[in-house]
């Protein structure tokens, strides 16, 4: 009877045989739906907001229209939506960049949500505060319908500091400022903006040197990681392609929960690979991504420059890995040519157990095995920081997959 590992990875090689568009990964997403609107109720009646009746008295309201004007005395950005226009109050204690920031909303189509306040003092329209210091009791916040611009509170109370200094993190260094905080953990780098909320930047890297990677073009691994950076993640709002320093990169948006946090938690995140080594930048906060931190992240990831050559890495591990080194989970990537010429390319998870390693010759790293029309020849071996990866190959009938893999922290 086939062992676990070989079926396992024959499924994976298989399923590489199906037709590609049923197994493809998003490369592209652009999501423009309003999102975490619960609690919120899209206003239709507006005379009963204009007129202050008792009934909608800071009632939870969502507006959506055009933004026309910034009024400076009453902080707010006029907006007129299809029944008549509303203030959206800005309040009075917010940093001098997140005005700056609110003033953008102008010529923008918004929605806005947040708390019905009366009649706005100064400009006579119904008024809603998308200001709330409660971060955890609801996502108040004006953006634009699209949902590239957002505005919350985050914005309010942290001002974009200018980036006055350099860190040095691995082989890449790049600018930060001198009011963060940083600290460095095992592979994490987090930087830290402010006491005041949840938010920080967090970087990660990994080396891409290892022989494992030698036929994988640079376009290849950076999609192959963003797919398993992202595949954790329970909403995608965005994937798109950019260039930034004269480098192929990634911007994403993606959603996450916490165990011990009471909201929804996002990441806007810049992935890219820089001489064979592959860089992850992400932007940590509440609920979706607003501009004061994605303009950091951005100006974070604009300048960065590389020390050194990551090819010349030292302590690198010579030995061959035992048994006991090989056991645990892994990530592979294969590669199968069919009969017909066709190339597909998939990754999948694989757990190895010292049942399945029988066949493994712990004296050349050479794991080998083959029965019933199918072959497998897997070599295991250390990369340069120590870590266990595999390259080999397996055919079956007439399709031939190579395989790339990693074990898992």
């Amino acid at each position: 009877m086939k062992k676990r590992l070989t079926g396992a990875l024959i499924i994976c090689a298989m399923c590489l045989l199906l037709p590609f568009s049923a197994k493809a990964k998003t490369k592209e997403a652009d999501v423009k739906d309003a999102l975490y609107t619960d609690g919120f109720e899209k206003v239709s009646d507006y005379e009963k907001y204009a007129n202050e009746d008792a009934s909608v008295k800071d009632s939870l309201v969502w507006i959506e229209g055009r933004g026309i004007s910034y009024n400076e005395k009453a902080k707010s950005i006029i907006i007129r939506t299809v029944n008549g226009e509303w203030a959206a109050y800005c309040g009075e204690s917010g940093t001098s960049s997140f005005y700056a920031l609110a003033a953008q909303a102008v010529d923008k189509d918004l929605r806005v949500f947040g708390k019905y306040t009366g009649t706005s003092q100064n400009l006579g329209i119904p008024e809603v505060s998308f200001i709330n210091s409660d971060i955890y009791a609801g996502f108040y916040r004006m953006e634009s319908t699209d949902n590239s611009y957002r505005l919350s509170f985050c914005d309010y109370a942290v001002e974009k500091n200018a980036l006055d200094s350099e860190y040095t993190y691995g082989e890449a260094t790049f600018k930060t400022s001198s009011a963060f905080k940083t600290e460095e953990s095992t592979d994490t780098l987090y930087i830290y903006y402010s006491d005041k909320i949840p938010a920080f930047l967090l970087a990660h890297t990994d080396d891409l040197t290892d022989s494992a990677f030698d036929k994988i073009s640079d376009d290849e691994l950076l999609e192959t990681f963003a797919d398993v950076y992202l595949e954790s993640s329970e909403k995608l709002i965005s994937r798109k392609e950019v260039q930034i320093g004269g480098r192929k990169g990634l911007i994403c948006e993606s959603t996450f929960t916490v165990e011990d946090v009471s909201c929804p938690m996002n990441l806007y995140s810049y992935m890219t690979v820089i001489d064979r080594r592959f860089y992850y930048f992400g932007n940590t906060e509440p609920y979706l991504s607003t501009e004061t931190f994605k303009n950091i992240l951005m100006e974070v990831v604009s300048d960065i420059t590389i020390k050194g050559d990551s090819n010349s890495v030292s302590g690198a591990v010579n030995k061959i890995p035992t048994k006991e080194d090989l056991v645990g989970d892994y990530l592979m990537t294969y590669e199968t040519v069919t009969a017909s010429g066709e190339t597909n390319t998939n990754t999948a998870d694989n757990k190895m157990t010292m049942a399945d390693l029988e066949d493994y010759d712990e004296s050349t790293g050479v794991y080998a095995y083959s029965g019933d029309g199918f072959a497998i020849v897997l070599t295991f071996e250390f990369d340069q920081k120590g870590k266990v990866v595999c390259h080999g190959t397996v055919t079956y009938d007439d399709a031939v997959s190579s395989i790339l893999g990693k074990k898992k922290d």
